[in-house]
């Protein structure tokens, strides 16, 4: 887990190339997925990381986006092991930004596969606030070189004081 969040904490390149979504939004959710389908396969055959996860996210933000009774019917277009890593990929990525899908290096479908329902819960929080905090820093004059991902940031929570216990009476 922790190669994956070094890996989606990435903040450079810092001008990105977008991909185009594989399919026409005039089309219907049938006519989307076999194309979200088809430029997933290609990029298998090709061993194409980037296009694999792409594709992934663009098959888990279709399937976000449809309603119960065509989200049935489109699901059963794919095996439950893609529809597991499609919607693990857009959940992750889709809380942290599209933008650091774009900026992986190493992160893999099967990595993600491997990762467990809280893991990628717990990714999308370390990830938020690990660029939360390089974004304040960086805004203040602190290079990009000598921010750490492995780094615990110092929070000042004010709801959740150390020395508070649960028997003390709310403070106001």
């Amino acid at each position: 887990m922790d190669i994956i969040f070094e890996d989606i904490v990435h903040t450079t390149p810092t001008d990105i190339i977008f991909w185009e979504k594989p399919y026409k939004e005039d089309d219907n959710p049938r006519e989307k997925f076999r194309n979200i389908q088809r430029g997933y396969r290609r990029a298998k055959t090709l061993k194409n990381r980037m296009g694999m996860l792409i594709n992934a996210y663009f098959a888990g933000e279709l399937l976000d986006s449809l309603e119960y009774d065509e989200y049935r019917r489109v699901r059963t277009l794919w095996t439950p092991y893609y529809l597991k890593i499609a919607k693990r990929t857009f959940i992750l990525f889709n809380g942290i930004g599209i933008n650091q899908l774009y900026r992986t290096q190493i992160t893999t479908i099967k990595m993600l596969e491997r990762l467990r329902s809280e893991d990628v819960i717990t990714l999308i929080s370390r990830a938020k606030l690990f660029l939360t905090t390089f974004e304040t820093e960086v805004g203040g004059g602190l290079l990009p070189e000598l921010i750490s991902p492995t780094a615990q940031p110092v929070i000042d929570d004010p709801w959740s004081p150390p020395d508070l216990q649960l028997d003390d009476p709310p403070q106001i």
